[in-house]
């Protein structure tokens, strides 16, 4: 039950990656979104605030199905 292997939802998250950084890097894509360019600091905010859904449904998915394990037997 791992994320990486939902290759939908690392096309998803890539891509939208890829598309906030042209909002935030690309000058003209500045002035029309009105953004300014992040530090690594601030990457690194927007990159763990993304994974930390991922994480928490992965861990209730394995507590699911261990559960479900479990009833079974």
């Amino acid at each position: 039950m791992n994320s990486l292997r939902n290759r939908w939802l690392v096309i998803a998250f890539v891509g939208s990656m890829a598309l906030q950084s042209l909002a935030i890097y690309v000058p003209f894509l500045q002035r029309v979104f009105n953004t300014v360019a992040l530090g690594a600091l601030d990457w690194f905010a927007v990159i763990l605030a993304s994974l930390i859904p991922t994480v928490i449904i992965d861990i209730a998915k394995v507590y699911g199905a261990r559960r479900q394990a479990n009833a079974r037997s």
